[in-house]
């Protein structure tokens, strides 16, 4: 089942993704971290408080993962990028 909290953490992060992307800046472990640390400072709400904390724990678990998933090469995943300013937004329509 999917939960009114996973719901809002997963709101936070769709919220984060998309400030970066308006900043037209990649989308990264790091500016999403950044974003995120962001909003937590600037949130008075104590439910978006701790989705947000929520969303961050889930950020650098899933940073440690791609820290262990190449056994012998140092891949920190924070160079990993979702999306980009390169992805080109304006596809003709038919």
């Amino acid at each position: 089942m999917y939960s009114e909290d996973k719901k809002l953490t997963d709101l936070i992060l769709g919220e984060a993704v998309v400030k970066i992307l308006d900043a037209d800046a990649p989308v990264s472990f790091d500016t999403l971290l950044t974003e995120l640390e962001s909003m937590l400072m600037a949130e008075r709400i104590a439910e978006r408080k701790k989705a947000i904390l929520s969303a961050i724990n889930f950020i650098k678990a899933n940073l440690k993962k791609s820290d262990t998933s190449t056994p012998g090469k140092m891949n920190s995943g924070r160079e990993i990028v979702f999306f980009s300013r390169y992805i080109p937004m304006d596809i003709p329509s038919e």
